[in-house]
C-alpha cells in the first residue's frame, strides 16, 4: 500500500492526521456548495455535456470523453471539447489543440483527445474564452472536461463518473479524503456511470469497463510506470492481463519521469510499458523504447441514457 493509500484508508495511527484535518475538510465542500448557489453560468447556443467526478483523482474521464466524442461525431454532430488544460504552459485566453501541439503547452489529456477524436479541442483556463471560440466555429455540442464542480457555463447534461470500487473514496472531503463535494451533489447528475467495473458486471446500472492492451509478450515479465490519477488501477490492470510486474514507478498525476528513473526501470532488461497518455510525453529518445498501453472502453447499460441524450440534443437544435 502506497503512502497516499495508507493516509486515506489506513487504520490505527493513520486515523490521526485525517481527524486533525477534518475541520478543514468540512469547509472545502461548503465552499463548493456556496459557489454553486451563487454561480451565474453563461448560456451558449451549443448543447453542453459536462463530464466529471465527485472525488479527486482518476475515474476514467478522458477515455469516456473520447468515446462520447466519437459517438456524437458518428451521429453527424460537430463536436467540440473544452478543457482547462491542466499542467499546460499556455498563457493565451484559449489555445486550439491539434495533433502536433506540444503537450507541455496544452497538457497531456487534451493532446490525447485531439489525436484520438475528430473533435475541435480547445483549452481555456477560464472556459468562457474557449467557449466563445467554439461558438464561432459553429459546433453543435461541447464536451466540458472535468466540469462537474465548475459552473461558468450552463450545462445541459451532466455525466458523473464514480469509481465502482471506491465511489466516495474514504467518505471524507479534501484534505482528509478525496471528496470535492458532499455526496448529495450526485443528485445534480443526469447520468451516473460506475467506472472500472469487471468485464462481466452484474447489475443494470450504467457502467464502464476498461480493457487494456499492450504489444509486450505476456510470457515475459515487464516493468511499468504511470503518472495517472489512479496509478494503482493501472498496475492492477496489467496484472489482470497476465503480466508480471518486476519493477514499477508511480508518479503524481501528469508527472514526467526523469531519464535516470527510466534507466533504472529498464535496467533489468524487461520490456518497459506505460499508459498511452504518459507515452506521448516521452522524448524521441525514449518513445521507441517504451510500449504504450492502449485502453478500450466498453459501456454497459447505457443504451437508453445515451439515446435520451441524443434526443435532447436533437430537441435543442430544433429550437
Amino acid at each position: 500500500m502506497s503512502l497516499r493509500d495508507r493516509y486515506l484508508y489506513g487504520g490505527g495511527l493513520w486515523h490521526l492526521p485525517r481527524l486533525a484535518l477534518l475541520p478543514l475538510s468540512l469547509l472545502y465542500p461548503l465552499i463548493g456548495a456556496w459557489r454553486y448557489r451563487l454561480a451565474t453560468p453563461r448560456r451558449f447556443p451549443f448543447f453542453t455535456i459536462s463530464l466529471g467526478n465527485l472525488v479527486a483523482g482518476g475515474t476514467g474521464k478522458t477515455p469516456l470523453t473520447i468515446v462520447l466524442a466519437r459517438l456524437l461525431t458518428e451521429h453527424g454532430l460537430k463536436v467540440g471539447i473544452l478543457s482547462r488544460g491542466y499542467g499546460g504552459s499556455y498563457r493565451e485566453p484559449y489555445l486550439v489543440v491539434t495533433e502536433s501541439t506540444p503537450w507541455r503547452e496544452c497538457g497531456d489529456e487534451p493532446l490525447l483527445m485531439a489525436r484520438r477524436t475528430a473533435a475541435q479541442v480547445v483549452v481555456s483556463r477560464q472556459r468562457i474564452p474557449g467557449a466563445l471560440y467554439l461558438q464561432q466555429q459553429g459546433v453543435d455540442v461541447v464536451l466540458l472536461d472535468d466540469a462537474f464542480s465548475n459552473h461558468k457555463l450552463v450545462k445541459d447534461f451532466e455525466i458523473l463518473l464514480l469509481d465502482h470500487r471506491r465511489p466516495l473514496g474514504n467518505g471524507l472531503p479534501i484534505p482528509s479524503g478525496l471528496l470535492r463535494e458532499f455526496p448529495s451533489a450526485i443528485a445534480r447528475a443526469d447520468l451516473v456511470i460506475r467506472t472500472r467495473v469487471e468485464e462481466h458486471f452484474a447489475g443494470d446500472a450504467p457502467a464502464a469497463h476498461y480493457a487494456m492492451s499492450c504489444s509486450a509478450d505476456r510470457a515475459f515479465p515487464i516493468s511499468a510506470y504511470s503518472a495517472l490519477g489512479n496509478n494503482r488501477a493501472f498496475f492492477e490492470g496489467l496484472q489482470q492481463m497476465g503480466y508480471r510486474l518486476e519493477r514499477t514507478l508511480a508518479l503524481p498525476d501528469h508527472g514526467v519521469p526523469t531519464d535516470d528513473q527510466l534507466e533504472a526501470l529498464s535496467a533489468g532488461g524487461h520490456p518497459l510499458v506505460t499508459s498511452e497518455k504518459d507515452h506521448l510525453k516521452l522524448s524521441t529518445h525514449w518513445q521507441p523504447r517504451v510500449m504504450p498501453v492502449g485502453l478500450a472502453l466498453k459501456l454497459l447499460n447505457t443504451d437508453a441514457p445515451l439515446e435520451n441524450l441524443l434526443q435532447r440534443i436533437k430537441r435543442h437544435q430544433e429550437r
